[in-house]
């Protein structure tokens, strides 16, 4: 029952949801699956972080760009004043570059 818990906690399933397939009230389910509860989502945000780098890393444009915007902080605006974008763009594409570079060696 412990790893269903975990599971649906894992998959956002809300508490109240959990509780009636358990078959107890939200205050047992929370009383009894503490842990599980409040480790379910973490673990399977670990995971799919996991499989995002590792397509990252693979090569996956799509996978690099969705790192460098989100984890790395850069962005698409443009600002043609000081040139700002095209050093960001210039700076991606040469994370894109270093990153498959990586790959290929690590891959040998």
């Amino acid at each position: 029952m412990r790893k269903t818990v975990k599971a649906m906690a894992a998959y956002g399933i809300r508490h109240d949801d959990i509780a009636r397939v358990v078959g107890v009230t939200g205050k047992t389910l929370r009383k009894h699956y503490r842990g599980e509860l409040d480790t379910g989502h973490i673990e399977a945000n670990a995971q799919v972080a996991g499989s995002l780098f590792q397509n990252a890393k693979g090569g996956n444009v799509t996978a690099q760009i969705w790192w460098t915007k989100t984890r790395m902080g850069w962005s698409e605006k443009r600002d043609d004043d000081d040139g700002a974008a095209k050093d960001k763009a210039r700076e991606v594409r040469d994370a894109v570059d270093e990153m498959r570079k990586r790959t290929r060696v690590n891959s040998d």
